[in-house]
């Protein structure tokens, strides 16, 4: 995503338009139009983030971590978590993203997963669970083939 119109658009992707729209008092079409032009009005703004909007991430292309209802150590915990990723070698961290994706298959599994600002995940991501949940699937199969030998 490289301009405003089309980061707002993705900022609204997993939103209910209709309900935005309702609580900004402007018609649906007119977000719409905002995302097409790339424009909306300035005065907007906070009312957008208070439905969950980056608006940070909207203006500039760079995402804020703080979302609505976080507290402060959770930004905290964030902060932390992303140093200590920075810190990591290359094949660390491609170890953490697993074990975060893992941890993630556990919790959409169990239902207990908070979603990320109502938006579905990536491709990436989403490709990688499924990998993930069918090579769990096959793990006692794989294992029972082992003892036979």
């Amino acid at each position: 995503m490289s301009g405003f119109g089309e980061r707002l658009r993705e900022e609204l992707g997993g939103k209910n338009v209709s309900e935005v729209a309702r609580a900004l008092g402007v018609a649906r079409n007119t977000i719409y139009n905002w995302a097409d032009k790339g424009n909306a009005p300035l005065g907007l703004f906070a009312q957008l983030m208070e439905h969950g909007v980056d608006l940070g991430y909207v203006l500039t292309g760079v995402r804020s971590i703080e979302r609505p209802g976080m507290q402060q150590s959770e930004i905290d915990l964030f902060n932390e978590i992303v140093d200590t990723f920075w810190n990591l070698s290359d094949e660390s961290r491609e170890t953490a993203a697993h074990l975060l994706s893992a941890l993630s298959l556990k919790d959409i599994t169990a239902g207990t997963a908070r979603g990320v600002r109502g938006r579905p995940m990536n491709a990436q991501t989403d490709a990688f669970l499924k990998r993930q949940a069918a090579e769990a699937e096959q793990a006692p199969s794989v294992a029972r083939a082992r003892k036979a030998r």
